[in-house]
């Protein structure tokens, strides 16, 4: 709210006094702020795909990118040599899927504790709020953290605006599609 008074404060002190010159900053303000964005609380359910399973995830601005509790990860090659990873994932519920999937890039990220992990970084599509998400997750050890998924800025920009007032905002509820998965 408080932004919204600081940039209406500013739009009087700067408006000009010739109406054309108006109307092309309204024009600038519609287009800044895009209106297909979804306001959601800081902890949200998302279906992961293509497994289907439902997952507790924390809506983290902090974040740069998405993160995913991965298990038993083991690399291999394609017949074009490209690099793939097959893993498991497992939601609280004890539902379990093992997934193959490309390793887009590998990133080096430094650890709580101390010293830097290397983990594989791949593209999942996740089911939050009526938004289908394409994006990049690292594959990480989160099984002792409260929350097996991270949604990262990477997958919530142009997407999704976060209260943190709010939880459990809006169920998933995507139309599935084949090009997603």
């Amino acid at each position: 709210m408080q932004k919204i008074i600081i940039l209406a404060a500013f739009l009087l002190l700067t408006m000009p006094a010739n109406a054309t010159e108006t109307s092309k900053i309204d024009e600038e303000i519609v287009e800044a702020a895009p209106l297909s964005l979804s306001v959601l609380g800081w902890v949200e359910d998302v279906i992961i795909y293509p497994s289907g399973l439902k997952f507790s995830a924390k809506l983290d601005t902090g974040a740069k990118t998405s993160s995913i509790d991965a298990n038993n990860i083991e690399r291999f090659r394609d017949l074009d040599d490209k690099e793939w990873v097959r893993f498991s994932i497992q939601n609280k519920d004890g539902d379990s899927k093992t997934l193959e999937k490309r390793v887009e890039k590998w990133v080096r990220i430094k650890q709580k504790g101390g010293g830097f992990a290397q983990r594989p970084v791949i593209k999942m599509s996740i089911c939050l709020g009526s938004h289908m998400i394409v994006g990049k997750m690292n594959l990480s050890k989160r099984s002792e953290f409260s929350y097996r998924v991270i949604i990262g800025r990477n997958m919530l920009k142009k997407n999704v605006l976060v209260d943190s007032g709010m939880s459990r905002t809006a169920k998933p509820a995507c139309e599935i599609s084949d090009e997603k998965n």
